[in-house]
C-alpha cells in the first residue's frame, strides 16, 4: 500500500532517522530509498540554513508526540536533492507498539496540486 502510494510517504525513528522511504518519495525529492533510508531527515528535505529549527520542531513532537502536530496538516518549504524549493503540506502521526514508535509523515507537492 505505501508503495503504491500517490504521495510522497516516509517514517523516521525518535533520532529522527528515516527508515521507510517509499517512491513517491523518491520522486519528490530526488534520493532513492538507499540513500534516504538510514539519513537523518532535516538533512535530506530542509536547505542547512532552516535545518535547525526544522530539527527542533520533529524533536519536540517526538519527545511529546505534541497534539498540536500530530495528525494536523504541516506546511514546509523543502528542498530536493538538486536544491529546488518545495511548498509542502505534511501530516505526521505517531505509531506506536509496545515502547517503539514510529514517526509517519505523508507528503503533498503544493505546486503539484495546483496545476491539477
Amino acid at each position: 500500500m505505501i508503495e503504491n502510494a500517490q504521495n510522497a510517504v516516509f517514517a523516521f525513528d525518535k533520532n529522527l532517522i528515516v527508515n521507510l522511504w517509499n517512491p513517491k518519495a523518491e520522486e519528490l525529492f530526488g534520493y532513492s530509498a538507499k540513500k534516504a533510508i538510514g539519513a537523518k531527515l532535516p538533512a535530506l528535505l530542509v536547505a542547512p540554513d532552516n535545518r535547525d529549527s526544522f530539527e527542533d520542531l520533529l524533536s519536540k513532537f517526538v519527545k511529546n508526540q505534541d497534539s498540536a502536530t500530530q495528525n494536523k496538516l504541516s506546511k514546509l518549504t523543502a528542498q530536493t536533492k538538486k536544491k529546488e524549493e518545495l511548498q509542502l503540506k505534511m501530516h505526521i502521526f505517531a505509531a506506536t507498539s509496545g515502547e517503539t514508535s514510529v514517526y509517519c509523515v505523508i507528503v503533498a507537492n503544493t505546486a503539484a496540486l495546483l496545476k491539477l
